[in-house]
């Protein structure tokens, strides 16, 4: 069974945030402030409450925000930055970070999401099926605005489907995967690709589980979900 302070975490982070320009203006949407602290240094505390303790940001438009935001907020993590020398896409932004990792396993994560997946239990279903990559799963019933996931009885994931107006729930990602590190290695050749269209699809003859998560999924893509979190934090907080 894997330790879990010897599994390396990856934050995507380098997302235009472009539907938030109302809100947030040019800044980069995972440094913007909620309930008075970097959207980031949520995700790094509950990180750092689990035990993980090196986490790399993949960074690319607004890098130095990050830098900035986050410079008081490691937890006791160590903390560092890759940043894409122009964009990669998420697959390609993943696959550009592998070099830093310190372990043979990865918790990746969209730096624009918070769930509270219990990530330790996550890790041992992970482990327990033997899974090249395990995604968290919600199920949710405005699915229409997600691509969905087939699931077999046992968590397999036997499919992915596109975004379809007609289909009001299913099982959704939450934006946080459990990699093996031989993952990279059926990675498309390209420098820039999805993960989530370019990638996934591709390896499901391997073990690719969808381990289901019942809890609180947030992402802040939205000014309304950026609303909504801002009210959820600062609820935790009261």
């Amino acid at each position: 069974m894997t330790q879990i302070h010897d599994i390396d975490v990856l934050l995507l982070c380098g997302g235009l945030g472009t539907r938030l320009r109302s809100t947030i203006g040019e800044n980069q949407k995972v440094a913007a402030n909620i309930a008075d602290r970097p959207f980031l240094a949520f995700q790094l505390e509950r990180l750092a409450q689990y035990g993980l303790r090196h986490a790399v940001l993949a960074a690319g438009f607004g890098a130095e925000q990050i830098r900035d935001a986050i410079s008081e907020y490691h937890y006791g993590m160590e903390v560092e930055l890759s940043v894409e020398p122009k964009p990669l896409g998420t697959g390609g932004a993943i696959k550009f970070a592998r070099g830093m990792a310190k372990g043979k396993k990865w918790i990746i994560m969209n730096g624009d999401c918070f769930s509270e997946v219990d990530i330790p239990e996550m890790i041992r279903f992970h482990d327990d099926k033997d899974a090249l990559v395990t995604l968290a799963v919600a199920a949710r019933d405005d699915a229409q605005d997600y691509g969905t996931i087939a699931l077999a009885d046992d968590g397999r994931i036997t499919a992915f489907r596109e975004k379809d107006t007609e289909r009001t729930t299913g099982f959704v990602s939450v934006g946080l995967y459990c990699f093996e590190d031989r993952a990279f290695d059926l990675m498309p050749p390209q420098e820039s690709f999805s993960v989530e269209t370019d990638y996934f699809p591709t390896i499901l003859d391997h073990p690719v589980y969808g381990f289901r998560h019942p809890g609180t999924f947030l992402d802040i893509g939205t000014p309304q979900r950026f609303a909504e979190a801002q009210a959820f934090f600062r609820k935790e907080q009261a």
